[in-house]
């Protein structure tokens, strides 16, 4: 019985120790999956930018289109799997600002957090255009491209453009800021 009575002891134990585990340990744990789903929407984003690339060269034919569309298409998913990418390290970052760690990870965490927000902003924008340009090229490809169609349509490609340039040198500002600050502190246990 006193066996018995001690390995419940020891069970306990290990049980407690197993739930009290280290929150910096956690944290550190928590942005090493950030940073692996960061990356997957960098590799993604580097696919992105070959289609932007591939659809550049693409005449403004009803032949073009067929081909635009098809990139078009492939470009949303890339969009879309930015986004979960994106939302999955956003995910992770939320979790770690919930433990018991230094002021100095938290604020880090916040500033990482920001950049990210942005780059979701930016993804979002990115579909807005590639709708934009589907319907051009959908209108090229019925046959329906008139001059007051494209105008508006253009137009809006615009603006979307505009959008996601501000928004880049914004995510850009803020990544920077946060590796700076991650430098600065020796978070990384530099």
């Amino acid at each position: 019985m006193k066996n018995l009575a001690a390995l419940i002891a020891l069970a306990a134990v290990v049980v407690l120790a197993a739930g009290c585990s280290n929150p910096t340990a956690q944290a550190d744990s928590d942005i090493s999956s950030v940073n692996a789903h960061l990356n997957a929407a960098a590799a993604s984003e580097a696919k992105a930018k070959d289609l932007t690339t591939r659809l550049g060269a693409v005449s403004y034919t009803k032949a073009g289109a067929t081909q635009a569309l098809t990139l078009i298409t492939q470009m949303q998913a890339e969009l879309n799997t930015q986004k979960t990418e994106l939302q999955a390290a956003q995910s992770k970052l939320g979790s770690a600002t919930k433990l018991d760690i230094k002021p100095e990870l938290k604020k880090y965490i916040q500033l990482e957090s920001l950049a990210i927000d942005t780059r979701i902003e930016i993804v979002d924008a990115g579909m807005q255009l590639y709708d934009e340009t589907g319907q051009m090229y959908r209108a090229i490809s019925a046959g329906k491209s008139n001059n007051v169609a494209m105008n508006k349509i253009t137009a809006s490609m615009d603006q979307s453009s505009s959008q996601i340039e501000a928004l880049t040198l914004q995510a850009a500002t803020q990544t920077q800021a946060a590796s700076s600050y991650f430098t600065a502190h020796k978070l990384g246990g530099q």
